[in-house]
């Protein structure tokens, strides 16, 4: 009997645990570098000269010879290092001028992860509210279908707005039902 194995791509094991993000302390040289290495625009961003990669961040390298080991990290994140110190666990760094090579301190701003994903949409409303101004204690998590490979997803929506949505929707169908 002919048996396929199905070969799967190994993540590392801290890949999805959200509080041991941050562990690996980013080198002095390494901040430096990356604050240093920039052009400045007339808008004020600083943007990187290292690499880009397919996420569109600029990232910067360092080898360690003391584990033998090559790293990585995001230029904007060691330039945030250089001059506040280590980013805190579960919290990400959000660009507050939308340009992802900008390793401008000035320009970045410390929030949870949560709150940097719920802007990925391109609305950029004051933190701690949904985008039309409700206290964000109103955010629920509701099911949103399932994904190509079988498992449930998830999504945060504003219980205010959706109660809003929902009443209009049926107002609308009340309406055509009338109208017949």
């Amino acid at each position: 009997m002919i048996t396929t194995q199905r070969r799967s791509r190994r993540l590392a094991p801290s890949y999805g645990r959200v509080e041991t993000w941050n562990q690996k302390e980013v080198p002095k040289r390494v901040t430096q570098r990356a604050f240093e290495r920039r052009t400045i625009t007339a808008s004020g961003c600083w943007l990187s000269t290292y690499s880009v990669g397919s996420h569109g961040y600029a990232q910067v390298g360092w080898y360690d010879r003391v584990v033998g080991k090559n790293y990585m990290v995001l230029a904007h994140r060691a330039a945030w290092e250089h001059v506040h110190g280590q980013v805190p666990c579960g919290m990400t760094l959000d660009h507050i001028c939308k340009q992802r090579v900008c390793v401008n301190p000035e320009h970045l701003r410390l929030m949870s992860n949560f709150e940097n994903a719920r802007r990925t949409s391109g609305y950029d409303w004051p933190i701690g509210q949904c985008k039309y101004g409700h206290p964000s204690s109103e955010m629920r998590v509701r099911r949103n279908g399932r994904a190509s490979d079988g498992t449930q997803r998830f999504k945060a929506v504003c219980r205010l707005c959706d109660s809003q949505r929902q009443r209009d929707y049926r107002a609308r169908k009340r309406n055509r039902r009338e109208a017949a």
